[in-house]
Protein backbone atom coordinates (compact mmCIF):
# COMPACT_ATOMS: atom_id res chain seq x y z
CA UNK A 1 0.00 0.00 0.00
CA UNK A 2 3.09 2.30 0.90
CA UNK A 3 4.95 1.69 -2.55
CA UNK A 4 1.52 2.17 -4.63
CA UNK A 5 0.77 5.58 -2.97
CA UNK A 6 -2.65 4.69 -0.89
CA UNK A 7 -1.15 7.12 1.85
CA UNK A 8 -0.09 10.23 -0.15
CA UNK A 9 0.80 12.15 2.99
CA UNK A 10 3.72 9.79 3.57
CA UNK A 11 5.42 10.88 0.47
CA UNK A 12 6.41 7.91 -2.05
CA UNK A 13 7.91 4.63 -1.00
CA UNK A 14 10.26 1.97 -2.22
CA UNK A 15 10.53 -1.33 -1.24
CA UNK A 16 14.14 -3.17 -0.61
CA UNK A 17 13.78 -6.75 0.72
CA UNK A 18 15.17 -10.18 0.57
CA UNK A 19 11.68 -11.73 -0.09
CA UNK A 20 11.45 -13.75 -2.81
CA UNK A 21 8.43 -12.72 -5.42
CA UNK A 22 6.69 -14.52 -8.12
CA UNK A 23 4.64 -13.17 -11.00
CA UNK A 24 2.05 -14.98 -12.78
CA UNK A 25 3.32 -15.91 -16.50
CA UNK A 26 0.16 -18.32 -18.55
CA UNK A 27 0.61 -21.66 -16.69
CA UNK A 28 3.82 -21.03 -14.51
CA UNK A 29 5.19 -19.00 -11.68
CA UNK A 30 8.51 -16.65 -12.85
CA UNK A 31 10.96 -14.68 -10.43
CA UNK A 32 9.84 -11.24 -10.60
CA UNK A 33 9.43 -7.98 -8.54
CA UNK A 34 6.56 -5.21 -9.06
CA UNK A 35 7.83 -1.98 -9.84
CA UNK A 36 9.09 0.19 -6.41
CA UNK A 37 10.20 -3.53 -5.16
CA UNK A 38 14.08 -3.56 -5.24
CA UNK A 39 15.48 -7.38 -4.57
CA UNK A 40 18.60 -7.93 -2.73
CA UNK A 41 20.29 -9.70 0.00
CA UNK A 42 23.28 -7.65 1.57
CA UNK A 43 23.88 -4.13 2.84
CA UNK A 44 26.55 -3.83 0.01
CA UNK A 45 23.70 -3.73 -2.58
CA UNK A 46 21.11 -1.18 -0.20
CA UNK A 47 23.12 2.02 0.03
CA UNK A 48 22.76 2.75 -3.83
CA UNK A 49 19.34 2.40 -3.81
CA UNK A 50 19.13 4.71 -0.70
CA UNK A 51 20.71 7.14 -2.74
CA UNK A 52 18.37 7.23 -5.52
CA UNK A 53 16.02 7.27 -2.92
CA UNK A 54 17.16 10.05 -0.77
CA UNK A 55 17.87 12.34 -4.50
CA UNK A 56 14.35 12.16 -5.48
CA UNK A 57 13.28 12.67 -1.87
CA UNK A 58 11.52 9.29 -1.67
CA UNK A 59 11.80 6.80 1.06
CA UNK A 60 13.06 3.14 1.37
CA UNK A 61 11.29 0.34 3.36
CA UNK A 62 13.87 -2.45 4.22
CA UNK A 63 12.24 -4.97 5.13
CA UNK A 64 14.17 -8.47 6.11
CA UNK A 65 12.96 -12.12 6.06
CA UNK A 66 14.03 -14.66 8.54
CA UNK A 67 15.79 -12.23 10.35
CA UNK A 68 16.67 -14.78 13.29
CA UNK A 69 18.68 -16.67 10.93
CA UNK A 70 21.96 -13.47 10.12
CA UNK A 71 20.42 -11.76 14.07
CA UNK A 72 20.92 -14.77 16.72
CA UNK A 73 22.20 -13.76 19.38
CA UNK A 74 24.67 -16.25 20.03
CA UNK A 75 26.24 -14.53 16.52
CA UNK A 76 26.39 -11.13 18.59
CA UNK A 77 30.24 -10.58 17.18
CA UNK A 78 29.97 -11.48 13.28
CA UNK A 79 30.21 -8.74 10.74
CA UNK A 80 26.81 -9.48 9.97
CA UNK A 81 24.95 -8.80 13.55
CA UNK A 82 27.78 -5.93 14.18
CA UNK A 83 27.19 -3.85 11.50
CA UNK A 84 23.29 -4.13 11.47
CA UNK A 85 23.74 -3.05 15.21
CA UNK A 86 25.25 0.24 13.62
CA UNK A 87 23.10 0.64 10.89
CA UNK A 88 19.42 0.74 13.04
CA UNK A 89 21.24 3.34 14.74
CA UNK A 90 21.46 5.20 11.68
CA UNK A 91 18.43 4.58 9.63
CA UNK A 92 16.90 8.14 9.36
CA UNK A 93 19.71 9.53 7.96
CA UNK A 94 18.89 7.46 4.32
CA UNK A 95 15.34 7.61 4.75
CA UNK A 96 15.12 4.17 5.79
CA UNK A 97 12.42 2.15 7.76
CA UNK A 98 13.33 -0.65 8.35
CA UNK A 99 10.92 -4.73 9.84
CA UNK A 100 12.68 -7.41 10.68
CA UNK A 101 10.24 -10.68 10.27
CA UNK A 102 10.27 -13.76 12.66
CA UNK A 103 8.61 -16.29 13.48
CA UNK A 104 10.77 -16.78 16.50
CA UNK A 105 12.18 -12.91 18.33
CA UNK A 106 13.61 -14.56 21.57
CA UNK A 107 16.72 -15.72 19.64
CA UNK A 108 17.40 -12.36 18.10
CA UNK A 109 19.61 -10.21 19.97
CA UNK A 110 18.31 -6.96 21.88
CA UNK A 111 19.21 -4.55 19.85
CA UNK A 112 17.07 -6.37 17.43
CA UNK A 113 13.91 -7.15 19.88
CA UNK A 114 13.39 -4.51 22.58
CA UNK A 115 12.17 -1.45 22.62
CA UNK A 116 14.19 1.97 22.64
CA UNK A 117 12.21 2.43 26.44
CA UNK A 118 13.05 -1.00 27.68
CA UNK A 119 13.88 0.04 31.05
CA UNK A 120 16.94 -2.98 31.29
CA UNK A 121 17.77 -3.57 27.78
CA UNK A 122 17.28 -0.56 25.46
CA UNK A 123 17.03 -1.80 21.68
CA UNK A 124 16.13 -0.31 18.31
CA UNK A 125 12.34 -1.96 17.85
CA UNK A 126 9.25 1.69 17.71
CA UNK A 127 6.69 -1.18 16.85
CA UNK A 128 6.30 -4.62 17.38
CA UNK A 129 3.71 -6.65 15.50
CA UNK A 130 2.93 -9.82 16.88
CA UNK A 131 0.67 -12.68 15.90
CA UNK A 132 -1.59 -14.47 18.84
CA UNK A 133 -3.96 -16.86 17.08
CA UNK A 134 -5.70 -17.63 20.56
CA UNK A 135 -6.45 -14.13 21.31
CA UNK A 136 -7.50 -13.56 18.18
CA UNK A 137 -9.66 -16.67 17.66
CA UNK A 138 -11.43 -15.03 20.71
CA UNK A 139 -12.23 -12.00 19.62
CA UNK A 140 -13.64 -13.08 16.96
CA UNK A 141 -16.01 -15.03 18.40
CA UNK A 142 -16.57 -12.60 20.90
CA UNK A 143 -17.43 -9.99 18.14
CA UNK A 144 -18.93 -12.48 15.55
CA UNK A 145 -16.45 -11.26 12.86
CA UNK A 146 -16.20 -12.96 9.75
CA UNK A 147 -12.47 -13.00 9.32
CA UNK A 148 -9.37 -15.50 9.55
CA UNK A 149 -6.98 -15.61 12.88
CA UNK A 150 -4.36 -14.48 10.98
CA UNK A 151 -6.11 -10.79 10.14
CA UNK A 152 -5.98 -9.85 13.30
CA UNK A 153 -2.61 -8.52 14.40
CA UNK A 154 -1.71 -7.30 17.97
CA UNK A 155 0.62 -4.04 18.12
CA UNK A 156 2.68 -2.75 20.59
CA UNK A 157 4.59 1.02 20.67
CA UNK A 158 5.93 0.78 23.59
CA UNK A 159 8.02 -1.65 26.34
CA UNK A 160 5.65 -0.06 28.71
CA UNK A 161 2.27 -0.06 26.75
CA UNK A 162 0.08 -3.09 26.12
CA UNK A 163 -0.16 -4.61 22.73
CA UNK A 164 -3.75 -3.75 21.06
CA UNK A 165 -5.74 -5.88 18.68
CA UNK A 166 -5.98 -4.25 15.14
CA UNK A 167 -7.08 -5.77 11.46
CA UNK A 168 -4.57 -6.08 8.56
CA UNK A 169 -6.39 -6.51 5.61
CA UNK A 170 -4.98 -9.30 3.05
CA UNK A 171 -3.83 -7.68 0.30
CA UNK A 172 -2.75 -8.65 -3.64
CA UNK A 173 0.69 -9.51 -2.84
CA UNK A 174 -0.01 -12.17 -0.06
CA UNK A 175 -2.51 -13.39 -2.55
CA UNK A 176 -1.18 -17.34 -2.61
CA UNK A 177 0.42 -18.33 -6.19
CA UNK A 178 -2.48 -21.16 -7.00
CA UNK A 179 -4.96 -18.02 -6.92
CA UNK A 180 -2.99 -15.43 -8.96
CA UNK A 181 -4.25 -13.96 -12.49
CA UNK A 182 -1.94 -12.94 -15.21
CA UNK A 183 0.37 -10.50 -14.48
CA UNK A 184 -0.18 -10.39 -10.84
CA UNK A 185 2.62 -10.61 -7.97
CA UNK A 186 2.97 -12.29 -4.70
CA UNK A 187 5.91 -13.35 -2.53
CA UNK A 188 7.14 -17.20 -2.25
CA UNK A 189 6.65 -17.95 1.51
CA UNK A 190 8.26 -21.10 0.82
CA UNK A 191 11.56 -19.63 -0.60
CA UNK A 192 14.42 -19.29 1.80
CA UNK A 193 15.81 -15.59 2.86
CA UNK A 194 19.85 -15.03 3.39
CA UNK A 195 20.69 -11.35 3.97
CA UNK A 196 24.77 -10.64 5.13
CA UNK A 197 26.85 -7.57 4.70
CA UNK A 198 28.15 -8.76 1.10
CA UNK A 199 31.67 -10.01 -0.34
CA UNK A 200 34.36 -7.25 -0.17
CA UNK A 201 31.93 -4.57 1.40
CA UNK A 202 33.83 -2.74 4.02
CA UNK A 203 30.51 -1.61 6.12
CA UNK A 204 32.74 0.72 8.70
CA UNK A 205 34.58 2.48 6.01
CA UNK A 206 31.30 3.30 4.40
CA UNK A 207 29.74 4.35 7.83
CA UNK A 208 33.08 6.74 8.12
CA UNK A 209 32.79 8.14 4.87
CA UNK A 210 29.03 8.83 5.09
CA UNK A 211 29.07 10.17 8.95
CA UNK A 212 30.92 13.51 8.59
CA UNK A 213 28.85 14.84 6.12
CA UNK A 214 25.51 16.82 5.90
CA UNK A 215 22.34 15.83 4.67
CA UNK A 216 22.33 18.01 1.48
CA UNK A 217 25.71 15.85 0.34
CA UNK A 218 24.64 12.43 1.55
CA UNK A 219 24.09 11.22 -2.21
CA UNK A 220 27.52 12.60 -3.58
CA UNK A 221 28.90 10.81 -0.66
CA UNK A 222 27.45 7.25 -0.90
CA UNK A 223 27.78 7.40 -4.68
CA UNK A 224 31.71 8.56 -4.65
CA UNK A 225 32.48 5.83 -1.90
CA UNK A 226 31.23 2.75 -4.14
CA UNK A 227 32.90 4.58 -7.01
CA UNK A 228 36.42 4.34 -5.04
CA UNK A 229 35.29 0.83 -3.71
CA UNK A 230 35.01 -0.61 -7.32
CA UNK A 231 38.16 1.04 -8.34
CA UNK A 232 40.06 -1.02 -5.60
CA UNK A 233 38.43 -3.95 -4.75
CA UNK A 234 36.46 -5.26 -6.96
CA UNK A 235 38.18 -5.59 -10.01
CA UNK A 236 37.73 -9.39 -10.95
CA UNK A 237 34.05 -9.71 -9.72
CA UNK A 238 33.28 -7.01 -11.68
CA UNK A 239 35.47 -8.18 -14.65
CA UNK A 240 32.80 -11.32 -14.73
CA UNK A 241 29.53 -9.16 -13.64
CA UNK A 242 30.21 -6.86 -16.55
CA UNK A 243 30.93 -9.34 -19.22
CA UNK A 244 27.81 -10.82 -18.20
CA UNK A 245 25.41 -7.77 -17.96
CA UNK A 246 27.44 -6.95 -21.40
CA UNK A 247 26.09 -9.99 -22.94
CA UNK A 248 22.31 -9.35 -21.64
CA UNK A 249 22.55 -5.93 -23.02
CA UNK A 250 23.66 -7.03 -25.90
CA UNK A 251 20.67 -9.47 -26.62
CA UNK A 252 18.67 -7.52 -25.22
CA UNK A 253 19.41 -5.26 -28.28
CA UNK A 254 18.51 -7.87 -30.45
CA UNK A 255 15.09 -7.98 -29.34
CA UNK A 256 14.83 -10.31 -26.89
CA UNK A 257 12.18 -9.68 -23.73
CA UNK A 258 13.03 -9.44 -20.41
CA UNK A 259 11.50 -12.50 -19.21
CA UNK A 260 13.69 -14.57 -21.63
CA UNK A 261 16.97 -13.14 -20.52
CA UNK A 262 15.69 -13.29 -16.99
CA UNK A 263 15.36 -16.71 -17.40
CA UNK A 264 18.64 -17.51 -19.69
CA UNK A 265 20.40 -16.11 -17.01
CA UNK A 266 18.94 -17.14 -13.94
CA UNK A 267 18.42 -13.43 -12.97
CA UNK A 268 15.43 -11.24 -11.77
CA UNK A 269 14.19 -8.64 -14.64
CA UNK A 270 14.35 -5.60 -11.87
CA UNK A 271 18.26 -6.71 -10.76
CA UNK A 272 19.23 -6.91 -14.77
CA UNK A 273 17.72 -4.09 -15.55
CA UNK A 274 19.52 -2.05 -12.45
CA UNK A 275 22.80 -3.63 -13.11
CA UNK A 276 23.07 -2.93 -16.26
CA UNK A 277 22.37 0.64 -15.70
CA UNK A 278 24.98 0.71 -12.90
CA UNK A 279 27.44 -0.60 -15.31
CA UNK A 280 26.33 1.54 -18.29
CA UNK A 281 24.99 -0.31 -20.61
CA UNK A 282 22.14 -0.01 -22.62
CA UNK A 283 18.43 -1.32 -22.14
CA UNK A 284 16.74 -0.79 -24.99
CA UNK A 285 13.56 -1.74 -25.59
CA UNK A 286 12.21 -1.68 -28.65
CA UNK A 287 8.60 -2.83 -30.22
CA UNK A 288 9.29 -6.24 -29.86
CA UNK A 289 9.21 -6.14 -25.94
CA UNK A 290 5.73 -7.20 -26.04
CA UNK A 291 5.99 -9.89 -28.39
CA UNK A 292 6.25 -12.93 -25.33
CA UNK A 293 6.37 -15.92 -28.07
CA UNK A 294 8.67 -14.36 -31.01
CA UNK A 295 11.97 -16.27 -28.70
CA UNK A 296 9.85 -18.78 -26.57
CA UNK A 297 11.69 -21.60 -28.53
CA UNK A 298 15.17 -20.73 -26.44
CA UNK A 299 13.72 -20.04 -23.08
CA UNK A 300 14.75 -21.78 -20.27
CA UNK A 301 13.07 -24.99 -19.85
CA UNK A 302 9.83 -23.73 -22.32
CA UNK A 303 7.67 -26.48 -23.94
CA UNK A 304 8.49 -26.87 -27.51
Amino acid sequence: MLVNGTYPKLGKWRVATNVIFVRKHRDRFVTDYPEGVHHIVSLKELFPIAAEVLEKNENLLLILDEAQNFLLGEHNGTPTVTSMKTFMGIIRKFNIAVWLLSPVTKNMGPAFRNFIDDPDSPGNVSVLWDRHEDFARRIIREHNLNLDTRDIIFMKYSALERAEATIIPKLSWTTPPDRLKEGEFCYDHKASAEFSVGDGFDFKAFISATGNVSSFEMVDAIRSFYRDMKETGEEESKGFEETLLAVASRIKSMGLTDESISRAFGIPVTTLRRKAEDYGLPWAVNKLETNLDRYKRIETGADP
